[in-house]
């Protein structure tokens, strides 16, 4: 689910972080009215993503089986690992999962139909699945 279908390039560089970079561009909710927000820069892999998304799957259907949440984030670069015990030099090492750069500021996942105390029951169980720190949000409707 997770998983590009095609590239450009198979293999990438190797990712590196500018812990000072904010986002500009995907930091407000446009799909639904509450969502979580990433606090800090760092490294989503397509394991992170999928065990997010099985937990919220499990308590939507739980707490509010009508509410919808919608990914902002994909994973879209590939890491690449060198097989254990393997000699140094010999070109790159293979494909071992696919992950997406966070910065801070992000809006991650989106949720729709859904209230502000159910929001904080998935908080909690999200929160301890993430590499990063995130925090929830939402919109104010005048």
């Amino acid at each position: 689910m997770f998983t590009p279908k095609n590239f450009k390039y198979l293999k990438s560089f190797r990712i590196k972080f500018n812990r000072q970079k904010v986002e500009f561009r995907c930091n407000r909710l446009i799909f639904g009215s509450l969502g979580f927000k990433a606090l800090e820069t760092g490294l989503l892999t397509r394991d992170h993503l999928k065990a997010i998304n099985v937990y919220i799957l499990k308590m939507i259907k739980k707490l509010n089986p009508q509410a919808k949440h919608i990914f902002r984030i994909f994973s879209q670069i590939p890491l690449s690992k060198k097989a254990l015990e393997v000699r140094m030099g010999k070109g790159k090492g293979s494909i071992e999962t696919y992950g997406c750069r966070i910065l801070a500021g992000r809006v991650l996942i989106e949720f729709r139909d859904i209230t502000i105390d159910q929001l904080k029951i998935i908080y909690n169980g999200i929160n301890a699945k993430m590499p990063i720190k995130i925090k929830s949000i939402y919109k104010i409707f005048q």
